[in-house]
């Protein structure tokens, strides 16, 4: 997956954006070694992948799920804005963590990510996790899906 962080995103991240480089400094690449420091910090799984994580948190009571996500559908993808902005706690500023996996993850503010959203998931068929480190609130896309849950429901 490195590979394809460091191959993949960037190109649509530049030529999707057309902010070239100015957009790249914003995100923050981090190697699979501090990456696996986040995951066991943060997700406390031991699963190395989200996709492999019981799929109770999928069902459970609390978890929001958003059937159709929009990507690369400007109305669809507006409204899934819509619902992450009102659901989620995050800040304009707050840095989440973007996990491909637990030895791929980024960095980038809340307030990019969102504005890009579809941007930053093109590049992965087995979806992303997002992790804002200062909430309990955590989501998954998966294929034009997203579930939206309490982070302590991955802890295991």
């Amino acid at each position: 997956m490195s590979s394809e962080l460091e191959d993949g995103p960037e190109w649509r991240w530049r030529e999707t954006i057309h902010e070239g480089q100015k957009l790249l400094t914003y995100v923050k690449k981090n190697d699979s070694q501090h990456s696996n420091e986040l995951w066991d910090k943060y997700i406390h799984n031991k699963k190395d992948h989200f996709m492999m994580f019981d799929a109770e948190i999928f069902d459970d009571q609390d978890t929001l799920y958003i059937e159709e996500a929009g990507w690369n559908q400007k109305s669809l993808e507006d409204n899934t804005k819509k619902i992450l902005s009102e659901k989620l706690d995050y800040q304009e500023n707050d840095q989440i963590i973007i996990f491909w996996s637990k030895e791929s993850s980024v960095y980038v503010n809340w307030k990019l990510f969102l504005s890009y959203w579809s941007d930053f998931i093109y590049s992965s068929d087995e979806g992303v996790l997002i992790v804002n480190p200062i909430s309990d609130m955590s989501f998954v896309y998966i294929l034009d899906k997203i579930w939206i849950f309490k982070r302590k429901l991955i802890a295991t």
